[in-house]
């Protein structure tokens, strides 16, 4: 899995769950493979509840179609519903984030314990 804080948020401390293979489908992965999704998503739920007070958030899954099976990124964001505050400019599809998502990555890497740029 890549996890990352996506350079342009639509909320504050947005987090995206990329799979690094490249997947249509759930369906076209092994048990294996879902039950390390499982404990990196875990592992995201767990580091934006501690470190950045995410109490709720939406998951979002996006995927292909199931009878289309050309080359697909399958993936899925996490939208914290808490730290939202939606006013008129995020109406009109622009974003306004009190959040820099450096400061998400660094929560993430501190949880995972890996290194990079602070």
């Amino acid at each position: 899995m890549f996890i990352c804080a996506p350079f342009a948020p639509k909320f504050p401390d947005h987090v995206d769950i990329i799979s690094k293979r490249g997947f249509n489908t759930l369906l076209d992965t092994s048990w294996d493979y879902r039950k390390g999704l499982a404990e990196s998503m875990l592992g995201v739920f767990h580091s934006l509840c501690i470190h950045r007070g995410v109490s709720d958030f939406n998951l979002a899954l996006h995927q292909n179609f199931f009878e289309v099976k050309d080359f697909y990124r399958l993936h899925w964001h996490v939208y914290p519903r808490n730290k939202n505050n939606l006013g008129g400019m995020e109406i009109n599809n622009s974003y306004v984030v009190g959040v820099f998502p450096q400061v998400t990555a660094k929560a993430l890497r501190q949880h995972f314990g890996v290194q990079g740029y602070d």
